[in-house]
């Protein structure tokens, strides 16, 4: 009994020093229905794609408009590529959907990101979660992580040249 104790009170010990992780599991509901959720993580320093690890800043999105940005445009990648994947597996794939994660200093990047993504005109979902906690997930596809960094930097590029036509059309004048 006395090791016993011992030994509880070495993992509880352990247990009080370790750092917490909390899991981003997808939903499988009771009817049988499985989604995709594409995680978009709501900071006070802007937007974060989890597990792809693709970040946009305020910084970022200076320049675009709300029907036009690269938040929006990522997130609609990544709903083409899942959809894509779920047609080829002829529908056992789980359809996407987009879930934002809100840490509380994120609470107006989340409402904003309903603003910026409401052209998708589909229904997402919302998860609150506490400043410090560390989330895990599993490892992003690699697929997925490229088609969203692409969608990101040609949405960029965009914005560069409509700057640069327009600079140059006001030189002219």
């Amino acid at each position: 009994i006395e090791v016993t104790r011992r030994n509880l009170d070495l993992a509880n010990r352990r247990q009080a020093t370790a750092s917490n992780e909390y899991a981003l599991v997808p939903y499988d509901g009771t009817s049988g229905t499985m989604r995709r959720p594409i995680y978009i993580e709501c900071t006070r320093h802007g937007y974060r794609f989890v597990p792809e690890n693709e970040f946009v800043g305020p910084e970022h999105l200076d320049g675009f408009s709300e029907s036009y940005n690269q938040l929006l445009t990522g997130t609609q990648a990544l709903l083409r590529y899942w959809n894509a994947r779920r047609r080829e597996s002829g529908g056992t794939e789980p359809e996407p959907y987009v879930l934002l994660i809100v840490r509380p200093s994120g609470s107006l990047a989340y409402y904003l990101a309903r603003k910026l993504l409401a052209p998708i005109g589909a229904n997402f979902g919302y998860e609150l979660v506490e400043e410090d906690w560390k989330l895990a997930t599993s490892d992003a596809d690699p697929q997925a992580r490229a088609v969203l960094h692409d969608a990101i930097e040609i949405t960029v590029e965009a914005r560069e040249k409509v700057r640069d036509t327009l600079a140059k059309s006001a030189d002219r004048k």
